[in-house]
């Protein structure tokens, strides 16, 4: 699951249409990046901004908008 959370060095920033955030998993340690050959850091979860819709699209680098959250919405949409 994906959790973003804002903070104050945090809440000027802002999701543009067409743009891609990548989120590295905060609970990995490097003793893991190396037991998974590095896989599972450089893997993000990214958040993509779709350009026609105003939909938030979240899925991991390789396969970006494998599940999309309609924003403002509090439903998981098939997330």
């Amino acid at each position: 699951y994906v959790r973003v959370r804002l903070t104050d060095s945090a809440a000027g920033m802002k999701l543009m249409r067409g743009d891609v955030w990548y989120f590295l998993n905060p609970e990995l340690t490097p003793e893991d990046d190396k037991a998974a050959s590095g896989m599972a850091v450089t893997a993000p979860v990214a958040l993509t901004v779709d350009t026609r819709d105003k939909v938030l699209k979240v899925g991991i680098a390789s396969a970006v908008g494998d599940c999309t959250a309609v924003m403002g919405s509090k439903g998981n949409h098939g997330c």
